[in-house]
């Protein structure tokens, strides 16, 4: 889901103000997992999530 901040003013709310991001793009996918910017590792350990089982290690 994507939602733009300039838009939606509570979800800017909650990124600049509960997660203390200043820049965008900011991703979360949880209360403990989220970033902000362009982090291809973070992307990365996502697919590897996705794709391999939970108990397998990457």
């Amino acid at each position: 889901m994507v939602i733009n901040i300039r838009e939606n003013t509570a979800a800017r709310d909650d990124v600049v103000e509960d997660l203390d991001y200043t820049g965008a793009p900011v991703v979360v996918l949880s209360d403990q997992d989220h970033w902000s910017g362009f982090q291809p590792d973070q992307i990365d350990r996502l697919v590897k999530q996705a794709i391999l089982p939970s108990d397998a290690k990457a």
